[in-house]
């Protein structure tokens, strides 16, 4: 059984994690690093992009960092028919 201080502790906790998440917001506006970000499993060739924004949020849980979270993102792409050319 859970004695009342267990109980009492993961209530706690509970109440406390919403307060405990932060997160810092940066935009990006580089392309290719975008894509990377959003389109990483991607096996075709990189398209021209011409214009990208990527929203990253670093995240923290009760101080602890944690991995690097996309948000919002928007592209403007042409794609190449022989691949890539410049």
């Amino acid at each position: 059984m859970c004695s009342a201080k267990m109980i009492c502790t993961f209530c706690i906790f509970v109440a406390l994690l919403p307060t405990g998440l932060h997160h810092a917001v940066h935009e990006s506006f580089d392309g290719q690093t975008n894509y990377h970000y959003v389109f990483k499993d991607m096996k075709s060739p990189m398209p021209r992009i011409l214009h990208s924004r990527l929203e990253r949020y670093d995240r923290r849980l009760l101080g602890i960092k944690m991995s690097p979270a996309n948000g919002e993102w928007e592209f403007e792409m042409l794609r190449l028919r022989n691949g890539l050319k410049k």
